[in-house]
C-alpha cells in the first residue's frame, strides 16, 4: 500500500512538471483614431513579451504535449497532439479502453503512474473486465474481452482527484498573478489606445467604451491568450460568436450589431480554458456547474419559503 501512495505521489507530483461601426471598431472621444482616419481593428498589435509566470502553468498546457511510452508497449505518442491516435491504439492493440479520458486533468501523468503500476499484476488487478461479441475490428466473435481503466477502481479516482487539485492550485496561482501584476501593457483591440496597469483595467477599458464585456477579471484566467485570440478573429473578419467570416469590416460591424454577436459564443469550447469555473470541480463544464447552482437557487428559495419565508420570495418575483 505505501507503494502504491509513493506511485501515486510520483503521479500527481509530475505535473508541476456598437452598436454603429463606430461603437464596435472605431475610436471614442478618448481613444485617438490614426492619422488615416482608420479604425486600428486590423492594424498588428505590438504585444509584449509575456511576464514570467507563475511555475508550472506552462507546462500544464504545453509541456503536456511531450511524447509518452504506451501503457503496454514501447511505443511512445504526444498527449495532446497525438491523443487520438493513443486511445485508439490502446483499443485495437490492447483492448484496453480509459473511461472518461476527457476528466483527466494530465494525460501524460495519468499514463505515466499507470504504466508504472501495471509492472506489479496483470490488468484483472486495476481494470473491469469486460466482454462482447466483436473484435477491435468489427469482426464478429464470441466472448472477446476487454479492459477499462477507470475511477471505479479507488485508486485510479484518488490519482484523477489529485491531478485536478494540482490543476486547480496552477490556475488560480496564475490567476492570482494576473491579478496582482501592474506592468500590464497592451494595445486596445478596437483603438490605438495603450492600455496600461491591470488586466482588469484593460477589460474595463473594453467594456466601458467598446461594449465589449468579457466578464470580471475574477471569473477569467489567461486573458492575455484570450484577447490575443479575440484579436486574431477579428484581424481575420470572422464574427466573435457564430464565427462566419466577411470580405470587409463594415459588415462584420453591422452583422454583430444586428445580431448581437459583440461577445463569446459559451458554446466554442476552445474557449473554456479562459474561464474559472471550467476548472472548479473535475469532468464538470461551465454548463454543468450552472445547473448545479441555479438547483441549489431553487431549493434555497424552497427552504425559506418553507420556513415562513414567503414573504420575501414574494417581494422577489415582483
Amino acid at each position: 500500500m505505501l507503494g502504491a501512495l509513493a506511485a501515486l505521489d510520483a503521479g500527481v507530483s509530475d505535473v508541476e512538471e456598437t452598436e454603429t461601426e463606430s461603437t464596435i471598431f472605431a475610436d471614442t472621444s478618448t481613444c485617438a483614431m490614426d492619422l488615416e482616419g482608420s479604425m486600428g481593428m486590423l492594424v498588428p498589435l505590438s504585444f509584449p513579451q509575456k511576464q514570467k509566470a507563475p511555475k508550472n502553468t506552462k507546462e500544464l498546457f504545453e509541456d503536456d504535449d511531450v511524447a509518452v511510452e504506451c501503457l503496454l508497449c514501447k511505443l511512445e505518442f504526444k498527449m495532446e497532439s497525438e491523443q487520438k491516435m493513443f486511445l485508439k491504439h490502446l483499443f485495437t492493440d490492447h483492448r484496453l479502453v480509459i473511461g472518461d479520458v476527457n476528466q483527466v486533468a494530465s494525460l501524460k501523468s495519468y499514463v505515466k503512474f499507470w504504466k508504472a503500476r501495471f509492472q506489479s499484476g496483470p490488468l484483472e488487478e486495476f481494470c473491469s473486465v469486460m466482454k462482447m461479441d466483436t473484435t477491435p475490428d468489427g469482426k464478429y466473435s464470441k466472448d472477446e474481452v476487454y479492459f477499462m481503466l477507470s475511477d471505479i477502481l479507488p485508486e485510479d479516482k484518488q490519482l484523477r482527484e489529485g491531478l485536478q487539485r494540482k490543476r486547480l492550485n496552477v490556475i488560480l496561482e496564475r490567476q492570482k498573478f494576473e491579478r496582482e501584476d501592474m506592468t500590464y501593457s497592451q494595445d486596445c483591440l478596437f483603438c490605438r489606445k495603450k492600455l496600461e496597469g491591470t488586466r482588469a483595467d484593460a477589460l474595463e477599458h473594453l467594456a466601458e467604451y467598446h461594449n465589449f464585456n468579457l466578464g470580471r477579471s475574477d471569473n477569467l484566467v489567461f486573458i492575455d491568450e484570450l484577447l490575443e485570440q479575440i484579436h486574431l478573429r477579428l484581424q481575420n473578419l470572422r464574427c466573435l460568436f457564430c464565427n462566419n467570416q466577411f470580405y470587409e469590416k463594415r459588415a462584420l460591424s453591422e452583422h454583430m450589431r444586428k445580431k448581437q454577436h459583440k461577445c463569446i459564443n459559451p458554446e466554442h469550447t476552445e474557449m473554456d480554458k479562459y474561464f474559472i469555473v471550467n476548472y472548479l470541480e473535475i469532468g464538470k463544464s461551465w454548463k454543468e456547474v450552472e445547473v448545479c447552482l441555479h438547483f441549489i437557487f431553487i431549493r434555497y428559495v424552497l427552504h425559506l419559503e418553507l420556513a415562513g419565508g414567503a414573504g420575501w420570495s414574494s417581494r422577489t418575483r415582483r
